[in-house]
């Protein structure tokens, strides 16, 4: 099927991560495997999206251990009627959707909630400093480990802008991560590895 077709077939792919894309979801869970994510774990999946990711954690982490936030309420009921059905109710997720989950505050969307992980995946990679700076610190207030992307500026010009930038991509190097954590009781790792050109950090509580 010609690329166009598809992309106005499936929108709510196509909104995230381009069609052809779509199943980089796969490699993202992959990597928090391999970051030692067990089906014991409670995760948070930040801007969860049409559950490109949220599809494979939904079938490997017990019930009631999955936790998403996503702004646009549209993807959700997307992602449910086209891509994982019944599974949500069965596996006894936690979803909070809707405009007033758009300032990253985790704590807020689950009050009682903490987590092993949280993970904002395609997120970070649309946010200023400021907002970078924000979810992260609200990442490390409910959870012990926090996987996120971003993407360097030698993918193109440095991100200025205080604005969040979707569909255009926010440029952030290492100084901006580090700027984004200063004060933090945290311990950063940059893991040396990509998918599309992102890369890829992990923060524990120190």
């Amino acid at each position: 099927m010609p690329q166009l077709a598809r992309d106005l077939l499936i929108p709510h792919r196509n909104y995230v991560a381009h069609n052809a894309n779509f199943d980089s979801g796969l490699t993202v869970f992959q990597v928090l495997l391999d970051q030692g994510l067990r089906s014991t774990d409670v995760l948070c999946d930040v801007g969860c999206g049409s559950l490109r990711v949220g599809r494979y954690l939904l079938t490997h982490l017990e019930h009631g251990h999955y936790y998403g936030i996503e702004p646009n309420e549209w993807l959700i009921n997307a992602a449910i009627d086209k891509e994982v059905g019944t599974l949500p109710r069965v596996k006894n997720w936690h979803i909070a959707s809707g405009a007033s989950y758009s300032d990253f505050n985790i704590a807020n969307a689950f009050p009682q909630a903490l987590f092993d992980w949280v993970l904002i995946s395609s997120v970070l990679t649309h946010a200023s400093h400021a907002q970078m700076r924000q979810a992260l610190t609200n990442a490390m207030m409910v959870s012990s480990k926090v996987l996120f992307d971003t993407i360097p500026t030698g993918s193109g010009a440095p991100d200025n802008t205080d604005e969040w930038q979707y569909p255009q991509v926010a440029n952030h190097d290492d100084v901006c991560v580090l700027a984004a954590i200063e004060g933090l009781t945290t311990k950063l790792t940059k893991l040396h590895l990509g998918t599309f050109g992102e890369q890829w950090w992990r923060l524990d509580y120190a």
